[in-house]
């Protein structure tokens, strides 16, 4: 026998009944199961000619038990609003979705949460940043969320959940899609670790009109939101704005000026938002007391600033030329040979040089000639 949830999953899934509609529906009938018995003179009063087709049509060829044994099939839940499981920090912000649909589990309302959002061409600096952020705070028990795309959205995720930690995909497609498909693996261990969200039906194919919508979402299962590098006119402002509405708290890595990628970030913090330095800012505003701020700091700058032991000096010095930004050999070239005792270095030396670095695992080839540090 179906119950009102059963009727609020058919009614959700009625073909080109979007969200007013389906207001208008409910406020005529009442509640789902009366919307879904009404007769087609009532119809008439709500829908247009072509939805009340529509809608006829579907209740001839759906039952509510069916499309719910067709969720069960594919290990998909659906939770309505006025279910004892829809994420209590989403009932009260604006147009809070109507329900979702979920693959492994919602965060829990009782532990702390965070949005990691940013660049989808991130540069190593970023990749960097989101990876230990996200991983000290995993640690620290707080579930991460995001929204499983390209750079450090999924950069962030896999490593929360390395860390063992929880974390959430909030898409822009129905849960039964994955997007991109280069996050395949991401995907899969968030329904093991966490879970994917989506207020669309199984079966809705990515559309850019649809993440921004979903980005309200994502901000608002969180308490707070961490951008990691963001152009100056960025899709992850759209974030931003909505975690503002939302009364959120705001954080933002700063990054050096003038470059593209920091832009956001940086014109983010200028306007007010919280300067994100390390893990700990957030821990902080948390009220953790695990680890201290002063503790984060130092990990920071030990992580950032450890030197190797190198058996050959021209190594390290070059090593330290090296930071997370890619520089050209041309660059690093023209700095190698201000150091005392290289001034006669050929740059083809100094590539030699830079070589042995990549193979022992202390740099990394960004693309032909550029070059960044890989730390210990």
């Amino acid at each position: 026998m179906a119950d009102r949830e059963d009727y609020a999953l058919w009614l959700h899934t009625v073909p080109g009944i979007g969200k007013v509609w389906r207001r208008r529906l409910l406020e005529h009938a009442g509640e789902e199961e009366a919307v879904y018995r009404l007769s087609e003179k009532e119809l008439q009063k709500v829908l247009k000619p072509a939805q009340q087709e529509t809608f006829v049509k579907w209740r001839r060829n759906r039952t509510p038990q069916q499309l719910q044994e067709a969720l069960a099939r594919q290990r998909i839940r659906f939770i309505p609003h006025f279910a004892a499981e829809y994420p209590e920090r989403l009932v009260h912000i604006p147009d809070a979705p109507y329900a979702l649909y979920v693959k492994g589990s919602v965060p829990e309302d009782t532990r702390n949460s965070v949005a990691i959002v940013g660049a989808r061409v991130c540069t190593e600096y970023g990749r960097r940043m989101a990876q230990w952020f996200a991983k000290e705070l995993a640690a620290e028990g707080i579930q991460i969320i995001s929204g499983l795309a390209r750079g450090i959205d999924g950069i962030s995720q896999q490593a929360a959940m390395a860390a063992g930690g929880a974390s959430f995909g909030v898409l822009g497609c129905g849960v039964d899609i994955c997007y991109p498909e280069e996050n395949r693996a991401i995907y899969r261990q968030c329904i093991e670790q966490g879970g994917v969200i989506s207020e669309y039906p199984p079966g809705t194919e990515p559309r850019a009109g649809l993440f921004p919508e979903r980005n309200r979402i994502i901000s608002g299962l969180a308490q707070a939101l961490l951008v990691i590098e963001a152009r100056e006119k960025s899709g992850t402002l759209i974030t931003v704005d909505m975690a503002l509405e939302q009364g959120k708290e705001v954080f933002a890595l700063p990054g050096r000026a003038g470059d593209a990628l920091s832009i956001g970030c940086n014109r983010l913090i200028k306007q007010g938002a919280a300067l994100a330095s390390c893990p700990a800012d957030l821990m902080a505003y948390f009220g953790s007391t695990h680890l201290p701020v002063q503790e984060g700091e130092d990990k920071a700058e030990k992580q950032v600033n450890r030197t190797p032991e190198f058996n050959q000096e021209e190594h390290k010095l070059l090593w330290q030329l090296l930071d997370e930004y890619p520089q050209s050999l041309m660059q690093l070239h023209e700095g190698f040979t201000h150091q005392r005792g290289m001034e006669n270095r050929t740059q083809s030396e100094t590539a030699g040089v830079l070589a042995d670095l990549v193979l022992d695992g202390y740099a990394c080839e960004k693309e032909r000639n550029y070059y960044y540090r890989r730390n210990p």
